[in-house]
């Protein structure tokens, strides 16, 4: 866990609390209690406005209520802290929940920028030049031959995008853009792979370009798993 707070310029301050293994199930009120008997070490639970978690968590759940004749009801779970914070003050923690804006844009950028892809012609352009960056990250990572042979010419290595983090296919396409398309395509012929072409380049240059904002962003509003907010 990790406080975070803000300095009259704005510049945000955090300071580790606490990194310690989780026990049990992972349900709102086990979250909430291990979190308030945090806050009550470090003597700020006073001082907490609100916590800040990964936009899909245990608490952000809709809870599902199954009766005798099998019908299911989806229960808003912020509706039902709301009711229990009265009768249970570690709840109280869990309802001031602040979605986080980094995997927010995450989602925004994985999920939601994939909706360009219904385009025909764009998702054959995407898929033409993102395999090729692909197929590269691959032979230098598979390959100490092959890395060799892109550090002697490039000066330096590719970078391989996971499915796990958006930023990662980012940071991989920026560092194709920034080695440039001549000691790319000199890369990638010597190892024995099809070439970028200056259509592919434009292409992931463009990609950077509109990209940029979302990671510079998601960057700033970078946070660890849990997130309390101190006044």
């Amino acid at each position: 866990m990790v406080a975070q707070s803000y300095q009259r310029s704005l510049q945000r301050v955090s300071h580790v609390l606490a990194c310690r293994r989780f026990k049990g199930s992972h349900t709102g009120q086990q979250i909430a209690a291990v979190m308030t008997g945090i806050f009550e070490e470090f003597e700020i639970t006073s001082k907490v406005t609100s916590k800040v978690t990964k936009s899909v968590d245990t608490d952000d759940v809709d809870a599902e209520v199954s009766t005798d004749d099998e019908s299911v009801e989806a229960v808003p779970i912020h509706d039902l802290l709301a009711e229990e914070a009265s009768r249970d003050d570690d709840l109280k923690m869990i309802a001031k929940q602040v979605r986080c804006a980094n995997h927010t844009l995450n989602l925004v950028a994985a999920v939601d920028s994939r909706a360009a892809r219904s385009d025909d012609k764009f998702k054959r352009t995407y898929d033409n030049a993102m395999a090729k960056v692909q197929a590269l990250s691959n032979a230098v990572n598979k390959s100490v031959k092959h890395a060799d042979v892109v550090e002697e010419v490039a000066g330096i290595t590719f970078l391989n995008p996971t499915c796990t983090r958006w930023s990662s296919e980012f940071n991989a396409v920026t560092r194709i853009v920034t080695v440039g398309l001549e000691k790319v395509r000199e890369c990638q012929l010597k190892i024995g792979l099809a070439p970028l072409t200056e259509s592919n380049m434009s292409f992931l240059k463009g990609f950077v370009q509109v990209m940029k904002p979302g990671q510079v962003s998601a960057s700033a509003t970078g946070v660890p798993q849990v997130q309390c907010c101190v006044a």
